[in-house]
């Protein structure tokens, strides 16, 4: 590998610790920062940051000329696993399983850096010598070894909890499908092999630079900072926003559907007319019930409800509303969003929340059965609808 692709691996080395670093400093400034999930999402960025901002110093030959300053390797990277294992517990409220990881990863880092400042205090005075940098240099791969052994272990623990098929986080899996969480452990298994080649490369050519060696591993790392503060920060606010909808919602009545659901031409056939009672009695069990708002609201599942056929409903629901079945649902979940879209009281929380809480499983159906029903994309009808509530306002 050139010096050429080597500045180019140290660039986006330092553009990932900024981006890091200005993610501490606004998370830590926001009303977020008080939240655990989110301290200690904010704390495993902020160990990524440091631990690539000293490989970066080191890189560049910016470390100050000072003997212990120089050659003292502090070993951030120790901290990784147990921050992530503590967001990980507290994001899916399973406090319950917590280890004392942290604990033991603070006994590990000052160990090390103990045992560095010994080493180092017996290599005085062979600075500069070949014996310096073997003994240095063997020393960093075995250290190193043993923080990987450290980091993979609680990563495989991690997964355990978060895999293992009989632990089912219930409460979180009503309001995030987990999975980026998933992708997560998905990248973070492709960056620990980075870490193991260069861990393998480091121990045994001794005579060429380790930055080569660790170049990948780092560009992996610069990427999950961004991945993991951006994925982590934004789940957390819309759980939280899914949280407090949801509480405020289930104190609120049914909405109102603008318009009539009911096909008003109808024929004077008494079987027409048995059906449409029956086809009343069906929307108002649906609207008094909220039934609209469960996103796994299936028609098997509601002529479970209703003790009648899945055919007869269909049938029923077609004939007699303007919609199919997943239309006529959709058409609840669209009002609702509507009305809470311009309503003050939800001002707060997220577009995609409002949809999701509304009984939307996805953002994409949520947009797709919103513009059907409007012609406008949730952002535009909130936009038109305030627009032209200010201007009644000028005008009154």
């Amino acid at each position: 590998m050139s010096d050429h692709y080597l500045n180019i691996f140290n660039f986006i080395l330092i553009v990932g610790v900024i981006q890091g670093l200005i993610f501490n400093v606004i998370t830590f400034l926001s009303n977020k920062s008080k939240d655990k999930a989110i301290i200690f999402l904010n704390l495993t960025v902020f160990f990524l940051s440091i631990n690539n901002l000293q490989a970066w110093i080191i890189d560049k030959g910016f470390m100050p000329s000072l003997y212990y300053i120089k050659y003292l390797k502090v070993p951030w990277n120790i901290f990784l696993a147990p921050m992530f294992y503590l967001f990980l517990v507290h994001y899916l409220k399973i406090n319950e399983r917590i280890k004392n990881f942290f604990l033991f990863g603070i006994v590990l880092f000052v160990l090390s850096v103990i045992t560095r400042i010994i080493l180092l205090n017996h290599l005085w005075s062979y600075q500069g010598t070949t014996y310096f940098k073997f003994i240095q240099r063997k020393y960093d791969s075995i250290e190193d070894i043993f923080i990987f052994i450290f980091t993979i272990s609680i990563f495989l623990f991690s997964g355990i909890i978060f895999f293992k098929k009989k632990i089912k986080f219930e409460l979180m899996s009503s309001y995030d499908n987990l999975k980026w969480i998933k992708s997560f452990f998905i990248l973070s298994s492709l960056v620990l092999l980075f870490w193991l080649i260069a861990l393998f490369l480091n121990y045994y050519f001794i005579d060429v630079n380790t930055s080569y060696f660790y170049a990948p591993l780092r560009i992996g790392t610069s990427f999950l900072i961004y991945w993991i503060g951006y994925q982590g920060l934004y789940q957390q606010k819309l759980v939280n926003d899914r949280m407090g909808l949801r509480n405020q919602l289930s104190n609120e009545a049914p909405i109102e559907v603008i318009g009539s659901n009911i096909v008003s031409n109808f024929d004077s056939n008494s079987n027409y007319n048995k059906h449409r009672d029956f086809f009343k009695e069906i929307d108002k069990f649906i609207v008094t019930n909220k039934k609209y708002i469960d996103p796994t609201l299936s028609l098997d599942a509601l002529a479970g409800d209703l003790k009648i056929s899945s055919s007869l409903l269909s049938q029923i629901i077609n004939n007699y509303s303007k919609n199919n079945f997943a239309d006529y649902i959709n058409k609840y979940r669209v009002e609702q969003v509507k009305e809470l879209l311009i309503d003050d009281n939800y001002k707060d929380y997220t577009i995609r929340a409002i949809g999701l809480e509304s009984g939307f499983n996805s953002k994409s159906t949520f947009y797709t059965a919103f513009k059907k029903f409007t012609d406008l994309t949730p952002v535009k009808y909130k936009k038109q609808v305030l627009e032209n509530k200010f201007v009644r306002n000028l005008l009154d």
